[in-house]
């Protein structure tokens, strides 16, 4: 799939695809400030179209529960979770209680972008 747009950001580079995002996260901690900047480009980018938010993690981060009450759960319908590190996996496993979608891990971008296409069928 083809990206239809590339964000930088203070905490990392968002790529928007036609139904998911790959959010490449480069900072520890998940902030409410991040969630409340991150999701809002995504949210304006994808106007009111579902997709999955594809998070790229290459070490633990602290992530801040209330950064959850930013997600639009009528867009935002996946969440992934991408790393090979233990840490990341262990984390992410509490991180699901926080998301009211479907929740994944893998170990490949390419492995949650394919899963993101069965989340969201394209129109």
């Amino acid at each position: 799939m083809a990206i239809e747009q590339k964000y930088a950001t203070p905490y990392g580079d968002l790529e928007c695809y036609e139904c998911y995002v790959v959010f490449h996260l480069k900072t520890t901690e998940v902030t409410v400030e991040l969630a409340k900047h991150v999701l809002g480009l995504s949210n304006d980018h994808y106007k009111g179209r579902k997709y999955v938010f594809i998070s790229e993690r290459e070490f633990a981060s602290n992530v801040d529960p209330e950064a959850y009450k930013f997600v639009n759960p009528r867009q935002m319908i996946g969440h992934a979770i991408v790393s090979e590190d233990a840490n990341v996996k262990a984390e992410a496993v509490s991180e699901m209680e926080l998301f009211k979608g479907t929740v994944s891990f893998f170990p490949s971008v390419k492995e949650a972008a394919n899963w993101a296409e069965t989340v969201v069928r394209p129109a």
